[in-house]
């Protein structure tokens, strides 16, 4: 009898995690989520598209600032990239802009930001190519067809324990960035900082370098670009500004812009080297903020149809 009485009281415990589970995954998707500015919670709650998207990683984040998408290119935008992005997470985000793009008469334009098919190899342990999936993606996994599949596919601890604990999916960075950006505007992430002397000195004094291409990752930029031509959604490719000094160490950068031409047939629009003052950058890849107009004037000027 007291065997059956324990047993009953782990049910009724059991069960009751469960219910609380499920109720603070809804509270949290009906508020925080729902107001939070964090761009990827505004792309999942929008129910009006936009007519830019911005992809990639830090560079793509740093190089296109929402607030002057109205005033340079006249048309709303949201920037979707994230600090090291890989290629598999732009592919499975432009993937869902041109699966909702189908069912849109207006189709937007996809901006792609290409320095995320590269590997620098004076930053190992930054290249996206150690990187499959970022766990912090975690929480939208709900939302994006493509991410839940990959996790049932090649990390199927997460993909189960999602299914069984609504609340899992929290557990990543991404969950506190929706709190930072309850008041705060996440339309702006272009740095504000000036590269110092220091930096510029010792960029001076580094090795020249060449960049490579990764062919998983290639593969996906094919993807990508095969699918949105069958939904009518035009794509420009990007390449950001560099530091002048980082750039003149780059021994390939116009070989690896044809090879992306030759593989997936389209052009990279090539502003690597748009500005020659150290004060447009915050470090040795990142624009920032005082050049920011003069680099989104510069891409609108050099972009297809789509854009204009």
């Amino acid at each position: 009898m007291k065997m059956k009485k324990f047993l009953l009281i782990i049910i009724i415990v059991i069960a009751g995690l469960f219910v609380f589970d499920r109720l603070i995954d809804v509270i949290i998707q009906k508020t925080l989520v729902v107001k939070s500015k964090f761009h990827f919670s505004r792309y999942v709650t929008g129910k009006k598209a936009k007519d830019i998207y911005v992809l990639g990683n830090s560079r793509a984040l740093n190089s296109f600032e929402e607030d002057l998408a109205e005033p340079v290119f006249h048309k709303s935008a949201m920037n979707m990239a994230y600090g090291m992005m890989d290629m598999q997470m732009v592919r499975i985000i432009a993937l869902d802009i041109c699966r909702k793009a189908e069912k849109q008469p207006q189709k937007p334009t996809i901006y792609i930001e290409v320095s995320a098919l590269f590997s620098d190899p004076n930053f190992k342990g930054h290249d996206t190519k150690t990187i499959a999936i970022l766990p912090e993606y975690n929480m939208y996994a709900d939302n994006f067809p493509d991410l839940k599949e990959y996790y049932k596919k090649h990390t199927p601890g997460v993909y189960y324990t999602n299914l069984f604990f609504k609340c899992y999916k929290y557990n990543n960075e991404l969950f506190y960035r929706n709190f930072e950006f309850l008041k705060k505007s996440d339309a702006d992430w272009v740095l504000d900082e000036v590269v110092n002397s220091r930096l510029i000195k010792s960029t001076e004094e580094m090795k020249p370098f060449s960049f490579s291409l990764d062919s998983t990752r290639m593969v996906y930029m094919k993807e990508i670009l095969e699918t949105a031509k069958r939904s009518g959604v035009p794509v420009n490719l990007y390449l950001a500004p560099y530091m002048p000094e980082y750039l003149s160490k780059i021994q390939n950068l116009k070989q690896v812009t044809d090879s992306i031409f030759h593989t997936t047939g389209a052009r990279v629009i090539d502003l690597s080297a748009l500005f020659d003052n150290d004060k447009c950058f915050a470090d040795m890849f990142h624009p920032n903020r005082f050049c920011i107009k003069d680099l989104m004037e510069a891409l609108k000027e050099k972009s297809g149809p789509g854009a204009q």
